[in-house]
């Protein structure tokens, strides 16, 4: 007796979106404005810091951010500029290089400050339209009253310049840096003592799947 073929099950359709990944949305977790969503659109090289890892972020900053100044470096969708706002941070400075996502950061300054008007921190977000690597050359080309407590780096995995970034930031120390800035970098490695000036200090270190995050003492 021939046995029967297993039956195959039906092909699910995917319709025309199948190869288009949609673009998504990632949400303000902690602080005044926890809650509040931004829209990630769909740009090579755009990977936004995941939920996970900006909450260890924030509770190994959590004593130092109050009344923080912040610098956002390779912005993108400014989500952990906004959420040191919502956390109480004083200023957040944006630096996007890409127009689109440089407008959409603007936009959402605008449009969060008007939804939410008892929250004046929103007002405390500047948004700069250049390359990260650029302005680190030449800092004094925007208006700055302080040097930075807090910095953010999260650049495209495929720069690999992550030496090179924190070189331009040490020669930069007196306009960037305060006596005890603390500089947040996540990465597609682990960096070791040669990675950074010699001063610094990797005070704590992480890695989750492909991103490797680092708390650092300059």
């Amino acid at each position: 007796m021939k046995e029967k073929a297993p039956r195959k099950s039906p092909k699910k359709s995917f319709g025309a979106t199948r190869n288009k990944r949609p673009a998504g949305k990632i949400r303000i977790m902690g602080g005044s404005l926890k809650g509040r969503t931004l829209k990630v659109v769909d740009k090579p090289g755009l990977r936004p810091t995941p939920s996970i890892i900006r909450e260890t972020f924030f509770n190994w900053l959590s004593p130092y951010i109050h009344k923080a100044c912040v610098l956002d470096l390779f912005a993108g969708t400014g989500a952990l500029g906004l959420e040191a706002i919502s956390r109480g941070a004083e200023h957040s400075l944006f630096i996007e290089k890409d127009p689109k996502l440089a407008e959409n950061l603007i936009q959402t300054l605008l449009d969060w400050q008007v939804n939410q008007q008892v929250n004046q921190q929103i007002n405390q977000g500047t948004v700069l339209k250049c390359s990260a690597l650029s302005w680190l050359d030449e800092p004094k080309k925007i208006e700055h009253q302080q040097p930075f407590d807090i910095i953010f780096i999260d650049p495209p995995f495929e720069m690999n310049k992550i030496k090179s970034i924190l070189a331009k930031i040490n020669h930069q120390k007196e306009l960037l840096l305060t006596e005890s800035t603390i500089i947040c970098l996540e990465n597609s490695a682990e960096l070791t003592s040669d990675d950074i000036p010699e001063s610094w200090t990797i005070e704590k270190y992480k890695k989750r799947g492909d991103n490797h995050y680092h708390l650092i003492f300059t």
